[in-house]
């Protein structure tokens, strides 16, 4: 008796009007204010840059975009920063331009990680060098036969650590506002395997650990 209830009242639903949802809308008159303001947002130099940077990794894989077209993203960045409650445009907002660069629906996806690249290149940078450094400890941590030569790895893979760490901590130093964070906490990875090993076959030749 339950189930043919709960059918039923669940068909009855099912067939019940539809009732249209309420409507969002903004006057001629605010429209036009929100247009006016996101013509004043303000374009960093540093965004600007990388705009160009963007403009030549593309040239260099065949994507020409006309001077026009890289004009009017401006507006389009203005807006997004506009959408998303900013006051200037961010570095993240040139991400937008994935869907205005293409000339074929088939370049997009090509593109859409050459401005992922460009954009966080500092932090593929130091993405590459946490992997090395996991590569790292998983080579040392399998079975050696040989404790002389678990030993001499080991030595090697300590300051091949170390210089993982120092070379992530100039990245980190050098990175932009938008990579610092995930850069810091990849370099603190780093760290804490450097650590992990050193703690488990001493501190060979020990030197001070960058921070």
């Amino acid at each position: 008796v339950s189930y043919l209830r709960e059918t039923f009242n669940f068909l009855k639903m099912l067939t019940l009007p539809e009732v249209p949802p309420k409507r969002t809308t903004l006057s001629r008159r605010e429209l036009e204010v929100a247009a006016a303001h996101v013509r004043t947002i303000p374009l960093p130099d540093t965004s600007l840059r990388l705009l160009a940077d963007i403009r030549k990794a593309l040239q260099e894989k065949g994507f020409v975009a006309s001077d026009r077209r890289y004009r009017q993203a401006i507006g389009l960045l203005r807006a997004n920063a506009f959408l998303e409650g900013r006051t200037h445009v961010a570095d993240e907002d040139l991400l937008i331009l994935e869907h205005v660069l293409w000339r074929e629906p088939t370049e997009q996806e090509e593109i859409r990680t050459l401005l992922h690249q460009t954009i966080f290149k500092e932090r593929e940078k130091a993405t590459r060098l946490l992997l090395q450094a996991r590569e790292l400890r998983a080579y040392l941590e399998q079975p050696w036969e040989d404790p002389r030569e678990e030993a001499r790895v080991a030595l090697e893979v300590i300051t091949k650590l170390r210089r993982l760490v120092a070379t992530s901590h100039g990245i980190l130093q050098a990175a932009p506002q938008r990579d610092a964070a995930k850069i810091s906490d990849i370099h603190e990875e780093i760290s804490d395997i450097l650590e992990e090993v050193e703690g488990r076959y001493g501190r060979a030749n020990p030197k001070k650990k960058a921070h």
